[in-house]
């Protein structure tokens, strides 16, 4: 699986935590290999953003990302949940 990451992303990534951080890096690994391990607990949003999927990172903290085809992941955020949504 290939991860795309866009300029959001890597902008609210330098906002975040050492902690957040590391544990980002490795559920986007986890991702990566293994996109529907049961840890990542990955679900689909609704409404507006139906074509974009979610991924947790610890407790409160989500990746978003958009599943271009099977083998291609385009990763658009990461922040709280009420950053995010």
């Amino acid at each position: 699986m290939k991860l795309i990451t866009t300029k959001t992303f890597r902008k609210s990534l330098k906002k975040c935590s050492k902690k957040v951080l590391n544990k980002a890096f490795e559920r986007l690994e986890i991702l990566r290999t293994d996109p529907f391990n049961k840890q990542l607990r990955r679900h689909k949003l609704k409404g507006e953003s139906k074509y974009l999927e979610s991924i947790d990172v610890t407790g409160d903290v989500r990746i978003i990302f958009h599943p271009k085809t099977m083998e291609i992941l385009e990763i658009l955020d990461i922040g709280t949940h009420s950053q995010l949504y």
